[in-house]
């Protein structure tokens, strides 16, 4: 049902970079409480380096 759905990708890619978007998020919170990557429902990730 998921491939019919999502196409041909396995639910194993999904949850890998959420996984990775984590790991990535925890470590930038060691150095600032400032949220680098936003979450963007129905879309993916955003990255906003705040210049």
């Amino acid at each position: 049902m998921h491939e019919a759905v999502w196409d041909d990708i396995p639910i194993s890619v999904y949850a890998k970079v959420e996984c990775m978007i984590y790991s990535i998020r925890k470590k930038l919170r060691a150095y600032t409480d400032r949220q680098y990557i936003q979450t963007v429902w129905g879309v993916g990730y955003t990255f906003d380096p705040g210049t």
